[in-house]
């Protein structure tokens, strides 16, 4: 009991600190209203899900993700917020993937799991985003919308390259981790 719960704690540990890392592999953009970036870290929040499920993939993708925003002062005052949206990205993932005893090793539904996450990943990044920029900060509609699309279409392209990516390393690893038995 004692040996499976450490084994969670450092797979937990470990894909924080990949999620965290990767997103430093990245392109920043920057937008009239503020910086966007096209980086890796998402590729690890869909593995996070995938190899974890939902509880801890929430948390690998939440806590290394606000790792990283708190490490970047254009990023640091929103870190509770990456950790909310980024932990649903994993959780989903996990949720789908890990459903009716599949504990991520349906092709099937990994595919459509990594999907799902990063298409509500990206809604909710949008909708962050537009709650912050118009209604938090009061910048005109007008200015926002332009600055929401360059946002979304960039969220959009990680979206693709990680889930991609995430089902490529996933299949790769084959049933080499398995939560379920830790």
């Amino acid at each position: 009991m004692e040996r499976n719960h450490l084994r969670r704690v450092i797979f937990v540990g470990l894909m924080a600190a990949l999620v965290c890392v990767s997103t430093y592999i990245r392109i920043v953009i920057p937008t009239p209203l503020g910086p966007t970036m096209l980086h890796l870290g998402n590729i690890m929040c869909i593995l996070s899900g995938l190899i974890l499920g939902p509880g801890l993939g929430f948390l690998a993708a939440g806590i290394g993700s606000a790792i990283f925003d708190l490490l970047d002062p254009n990023f640091a005052a929103g870190f509770w917020i990456t950790f909310i949206l980024k932990g649903f990205y994993g959780f989903i993932v996990g949720w789908i993937a890990h459903s009716h005893s599949a504990f991520g090793r349906n092709k099937k539904k990994n595919t459509a799991a990594a999907i799902i996450g990063a298409i509500s990943y990206t809604i909710l990044y949008t909708i962050k985003n537009f709650i912050t920029l118009h209604l938090v900060l009061g910048n005109p509609i007008k200015a926002v919308i332009p600055v929401l699309f360059a946002k979304a279409s960039v969220s959009l392209g990680n979206a693709i390259i990680a889930v991609i990516c995430a089902l490529f390393i996933h299949e790769a690893l084959g049933k080499r981790i398995a939560i379920e038995k830790m």
